[in-house]
């Protein structure tokens, strides 16, 4: 899947140039939260030396990571800090493509694009990871400050995963910088220095996985200086959790209640040659039906469902 997800790429910069489009465009890889690692949901995705997985609240669940290649960019050739939420991506390209972010109607982000262009402070200072009153679970991203409540799983993703491939010396190899598609991205240079790319936490302490009780009291950590979480310090920055526990229920009030639907039998991908689909529409009125023939007379519950003829894949 990588090695096609790289020959898809290079296709895509290859037409660009081909098309006198590259000196103009924007090209953003990036993560959308942590990966699944260490065989979570049979994975093995890749979050080290951060804590946790896919689907908790520690940093290898929410940091996303990615870059940005464009010629267009001012200052090029670095590692960008700033802090961003996925939700700043569109005033940010927006923006970057010649628009008034001011005319946008109530944007969830903000356009960061002369950070990541110019290396420019960011213009975000804080961002909710989540508030999950059913799990329980919440957590909070202000300044260097993350503020943290509950857990996922029990726990039992909450640890530190290291791949067993890791090397710490190892890097790209320089080959990577020799292929035919540098030659259209002008032979970019490798890095004087991997260490700028990679994560350092020193460490860890002996009391890193029980110094944090998210399901008994709000954990604090300082992400700048501790970006793997190892040390909880809540009960030295009691006024700090204070504070952000005020934000959190702050967020909180502004919630509205889930529009979630309950399952439908009939969006089965087996009733429409086993391909996730739609299966009802609406018309000008409003009103909902379905796309198969016969499903409108069948509840959504109906234990007949199962004796119900899918289509074949040529009538779909």
């Amino acid at each position: 899947m990588a090695v096609g997800l790289d020959e898809s790429v290079g296709v895509i910069v290859k037409a660009l140039h081909d098309n006198n489009m590259l000196d103009n465009s924007i090209i953003v890889f990036s993560t959308d939260n942590g990966g699944p690692a260490s065989g979570f949901d049979l994975n093995y995705a890749n979050n080290f030396p951060l804590r946790g997985v896919k689907d908790t609240l520690w940093e290898g669940g929410v940091r996303g990571v990615g870059f940005i290649w464009s010629r267009l960019l001012k200052n090029m050739h670095r590692v960008s800090n700033q802090m961003m939420h996925i939700t700043d991506w569109l005033p940010t390209l927006y923006e970057a493509a010649g628009g008034d972010v001011k005319k946008l109607i109530k944007p969830d982000g903000v356009s960061l694009w002369s950070a990541l262009s110019e290396d420019a402070p960011s213009p975000r200072t804080e961002m909710l990871h989540n508030i999950d009153d059913v799990r329980h679970i919440a957590a909070l991203r202000s300044g260097d400050w993350k503020l943290r409540l509950g857990h996922t799983y029990g726990g039992n993703w909450d640890s530190w995963y290291a791949p067993p491939q890791v090397d710490d010396d190892s890097a790209a190899p320089l080959h990577l910088f020799r292929s035919p598609l540098s030659k259209i991205l002008a032979q970019p240079t490798p890095p004087p220095n991997w260490s700028d790319v990679v994560i350092s936490c020193g460490p860890k302490p002996a009391n890193a996985s029980s110094n944090c009780q998210p399901t008994r009291t709000a954990c604090l950590f300082n992400i700048r200086d501790d970006p793997c979480e190892f040390n909880n310090v809540a009960a030295s920055h009691p006024d700090k959790v204070q504070e952000l526990m005020g934000r959190l229920a702050a967020y909180n009030a502004t919630q509205v209640k889930p529009a979630n639907k309950p399952i439908d039998p009939k969006s089965n991908p087996k009733y429409y040659g086993y391909v996730w689909t739609w299966w009802k529409t609406l018309d000008e009125d409003g009103k909902e039906s379905y796309i198969q023939e016969g499903f409108n007379s069948i509840p959504a519950s109906s234990k007949n469902m199962n004796k119900f003829q899918k289509p074949k894949t040529s009538d779909l």
